[in-house]
C-alpha cells in the first residue's frame, strides 16, 4: 500500500530526472546559491539534503571513493568534498537544513514560479572559493603565457613558409595552386549526378 510517499516526476524521464538533480546539485555546491522553478527547487533541496548529510558521515579517507559510487564523476565529488570541509571546520554545524529556499517570482518568458535555494554560510563559501581560486590562477596565468609564446612563435613560421611557397612558385612561372586547391574535388551525390 502506497501512503504518504511523496514523489516529485517532473515530467522527464528517470534517467533525465537524475541527471537533471545531478546538475543542478553540481551547480549548488559550485556557486552556493541558484534560482530554478518551484518544483526544481522542491526537489533538489529534498535530494541535495540527503547527499550533503550522506557526505558528513563519512570520513574524509572514504568519502572520495563513497561518493565516486554514487554519482559516478569528479565534479560533484570534489564540489561536495569542497563544501563539506568547509562546512565541517565550522562549530555550529546544524544537523539538518543545510538548504534555505525563498520564493523569488515569476519568470517573464512562461510565467513560472522561480525560487531561489541557498547552501548553509553561502557567502563565506563563496568568499572562501574566491581566496582558492585566485591563488590557483596565479599558477595557470603563468603556464598560459609560456603556452601563448609558444603558439604565436609557430604561426609566425607557419606565416613565413606559405609566403616563401608563394614567392618561389612566382619566380619559377608557376600559378599559385596551394594543397587545398589541388585536392579539391566535387562531392558526389547518391544519384551519381
Amino acid at each position: 500500500m502506497k501512503k504518504r510517499v511523496k514523489k516529485y516526476k517532473l515530467n522527464v524521464k528517470k534517467s533525465h530526472s537524475k541527471a537533471q538533480l545531478n546538475n543542478l546539485l553540481l551547480s549548488l555546491l559550485s556557486y552556493a546559491q541558484i534560482k530554478t522553478i518551484t518544483g526544481k527547487a522542491k526537489t533538489l533541496k529534498t535530494f541535495a539534503e540527503k547527499e550533503i548529510h550522506f557526505a558528513l558521515t563519512l570520513d574524509k579517507e572514504s568519502r572520495v571513493n563513497a561518493l565516486m559510487r554514487r554519482y559516478g564523476y569528479k565534479k560533484i565529488v570534489d564540489a561536495m568534498s569542497k563544501y563539506i570541509d568547509f562546512i565541517k571546520s565550522d562549530k555550529e554545524l546544524p544537523l539538518t537544513g543545510f538548504i534555505s529556499s525563498v520564493k523569488v517570482g515569476f519568470r517573464s518568458g512562461d510565467n513560472s514560479e522561480l525560487t531561489e535555494l541557498k547552501l548553509f554560510k553561502a557567502d563565506d563559501y563563496r568568499k572562501s572559493m574566491v581566496e582558492i581560486k585566485k591563488s590557483t590562477s596565479k599558477k595557470i596565468t603563468k603556464k598560459k603565457v609560456k603556452s601563448e609564446t609558444n603558439k604565436t612563435n609557430t604561426e609566425k613560421t607557419a606565416k613565413d613558409e606559405g609566403f616563401l611557397a608563394k614567392i618561389g612558385n612566382s619566380i619559377l612561372g608557376r600559378k599559385n595552386t596551394g594543397p587545398s586547391i589541388q585536392n579539391k574535388q566535387r562531392a558526389k551525390s547518391r544519384s551519381g549526378i
